[in-house]
């Protein structure tokens, strides 16, 4: 079973590094997470969002990175 594992395998493993790689991107680089569903036109800050609420975009989203703004009363 190990030598030739099922497909479905794979493919959960690699969305589970790929989006383990995506949050600590996001934390290393301080970047937010914005999706963008184009079925309801909603903008969603999905930067603290669980693996598998990540799991739940959609293919017609649009996945967009922006820096995260800092007030000036924080510095």
């Amino acid at each position: 079973m190990l030598k030739h594992p099922a497909p479905y395998i794979w493919a959960t493993a690699a969305g589970h590094v790929l989006i383990s790689a995506l949050r600590a991107y996001l934390q290393t680089k301080q970047k937010r997470l914005i999706i963008h569903r184009l079925k309801t036109g909603v903008k969603v800050d999905a930067t603290n969002w669980t693996p598998d609420e990540l799991k739940e975009i959609g293919f017609l989203d649009i996945v967009k990175l922006e820096p995260i703004k800092k007030d000036k009363s924080d510095a």
